[in-house]
């Protein structure tokens, strides 16, 4: 379609991949006390990658093998493909660590801008589309080969790019008033936790700070 953004295009997600999804293992690893960190759907939130929400470590051994089946990526966007369907997070370095089966691996090519096509999965239609194809059981589950087939619509690479930088910038600026906004309503919540058990323990104020509530 043609708009003031310029030619847009009908395309599916598979189109604007670098390779086919993947995902991590299927069978249950081997947890140990330090090694390569492993994470699953609890490390996906606010739209990033948090390792320090891994699942546990694995050993270089367990990482070795897996990594024959995917490598993760700066860049590349997990989506939660089990149970929570549809959370996404975008790889933020190139810290070393693997992940686990409930995540879709998706690694977008040279042609498309990687912070752009993780925006738009996070849109109400995308996100909708997800829950809509995933399968209807106690815990839903996104095929992989179902994602890669939902239809987006693009615009070329240097417009993603513009579309990108808005969007970041309003992201930055949402999570500093969300922190600002943290910090103001912890500071009330000890004011009032100080002033209601200094209230509800009358008997034991001070003489001044009896005069005070009287």
């Amino acid at each position: 379609m043609n708009n003031s953004y310029g030619p847009w295009k009908r395309c599916t997600i598979r189109d604007v991949l670098s390779q086919p999804i993947t995902d991590g293992p299927h069978e249950t690893p081997k947890l140990i006390e330090s090694g390569v960190p492993f994470i699953s759907v609890e490390s996906i939130h606010d739209g990033i990658v948090d390792i320090s929400k891994k699942r546990g470590f694995i050993s270089e051994e367990d990482s070795r093998i897996y990594r024959k089946k995917y490598c993760p990526k700066k860049n590349d966007i997990f989506v939660v493909k089990s149970a929570s369907v549809g959370k996404v997070g975008m790889v933020g370095d190139d810290t070393f660590f693997d992940i686990w089966s409930p995540l879709a691996a998706l690694r977008v090519n040279d042609d498309n801008d990687p912070r752009f096509i993780f925006h738009l999965l996070q849109t109400n239609h995308i996100q909708n589309e997800m829950i809509k194809k995933s399968s209807k059981s106690s815990q839903p589950n996104l095929s992989m080969r179902v994602l890669e087939s939902i239809e987006i619509t693009i615009p070329p690479k240097d417009i993603q790019q513009e579309i990108t930088m808005m969007l970041d910038t309003f992201t930055a600026l949402t999570a500093e008033l969300t922190a600002e906004l943290t910090a103001e309503l912890t500071a009330r919540k000890l004011q009032y936790e100080f002033y209601r058990d200094k209230l509800l323990s009358f008997d034991q104020l001070t003489p001044e700070e009896r005069e005070r509530v009287e």
